[in-house]
């Protein structure tokens, strides 16, 4: 795209001197002034534009699909990428500024945006194959220009800490598919660097959850959904006894193995979070009521058979907030709801209720 730019600025510049000369000789020296400093001005404002079109253009693209990246967000990254297109090392300047992108979808779609602004592509997708073979489409996005008749489809794949494998289709057109190969293995790796460093930043280290640093990430990226939304709040009964009774190196195994028990039951792409010492949350898009209530009778039973502590019985109450399909998300009302349906259940324990947070 800047090489389009500088070609078409250095065609009009030709252009505007054989003229100058032209009427220099015939029309005379002042005529031909005049001429060379209209045809500057309006290479310069053919250049400007151009410019303004390709910021423009990022613009478009980064509200489009980055809707998790709030207005302040947005206008920064614009003139961050404005000046990586600008710049000797577009690609330093990308991975720099993934720093500032606290989430891994985000993150994806950054690499696509930043593909789409500088090389000619048709249609860029995102999706990540977990390590028991579940697979969720991040994003699909098109360029700006028609399917070329000899398109080529780049399929870039490589796997993060978690084994995790981000798959990059690309597609463009022959004579840009060495380039764009080599450019996009460059952008994915940036992604999945950045993808590590947040897997390293957002795990507990005890137990291999979320920490409650990634909760309000989480949150942010989900407020406004409208698909279905299950959010758990999970105290652990007689945890502390463990702790008094057993110790605290006991009570860590037990947490790993409430965490190992919990994973068994959801899928890969749910998120759970180690919110406190003993309580965590659970994040579930896209599920059905009846579902919902399968997931949470079905952690009920993992934890407390067989038992994890053959002295103490350890259990959960289990709090749920679900908010229906089509109605935006509301993190905090949705967390609230959570919190007093666990209060409700710690009443009993051992148990599980669900509150609509529509």
């Amino acid at each position: 795209m800047r090489t389009g730019r500088l070609v078409g600025g250095f065609t009009l510049l030709s252009g505007a001197i054989i003229i100058t000369i032209y009427l220099w000789v015939t029309k005379g020296m002042m005529i031909g002034i005049l001429v060379g400093i209209a045809s500057s001005l309006a290479l310069l404002g053919g250049i400007i534009i151009g410019k303004s079109l390709t910021t423009s253009r990022i613009a478009s693209l980064l509200k489009e699909e980055i809707s998790e990246v709030d207005e302040d967000g947005i206008a920064h990254i614009i003139e961050r990428f404005k000046r990586g297109l600008d710049s000797a090392k577009p690609l330093a300047d990308l991975a720099m500024h993934l720093e500032e992108v606290m989430d891994r979808e985000t993150a994806a779609r950054v690499g696509a945006a930043y593909l789409l602004a500088t090389l000619p592509i048709f249609e860029i997708s995102l999706e990540v194959i977990s390590p028991r073979g579940d697979k969720e489409v991040i994003s699909t996005v098109w360029g700006d220009r028609k399917k070329p008749e000899n398109s080529r489809r780049i399929v870039l794949q490589k796997k993060d800490a978690e084994d995790n494998v981000l798959i990059l289709s690309i597609t463009t057109d022959e004579e840009h598919a060495r380039e764009t190969t080599e450019i996009g293995m460059q952008v994915l790796e940036i992604i999945i660097r950045r993808w590590n460093n947040l897997i390293k930043m957002y795990t507990d280290p005890l137990t291999g959850a979320r920490n409650r640093g990634y909760l309000p990430v989480l949150m942010q990226r989900l407020r406004g959904h409208t698909e279905s939304i299950a959010v758990f709040m999970i105290d652990l009964d007689h945890f502390k006894e463990v702790n008094d009774t057993l110790g605290h190196e006991e009570g860590d195994k037990v947490l790993v193995e409430v965490v190992n028990r919990i994973k068994k039951v959801l899928r890969s792409g749910d998120e759970i979070i180690r919110y406190g010492g003993d309580e965590f949350v659970i994040v579930i898009k896209d599920v059905g009521l009846r579902v919902t209530y399968s997931i949470a009778d079905r952690i009920r039973k993992a934890i407390a058979n067989p038992p994890i502590v053959k002295e103490i019985p350890v259990t959960v109450s289990i709090g749920v907030a679900y908010k229906m399909k089509n109605i935006p998300f509301e993190p905090e009302k949705a967390l609230k709801i959570a919190d007093e349906a666990l209060y409700k259940a710690k009443e009993k324990r051992n148990t599980y209720y669900i509150f609509e947070a529509a």
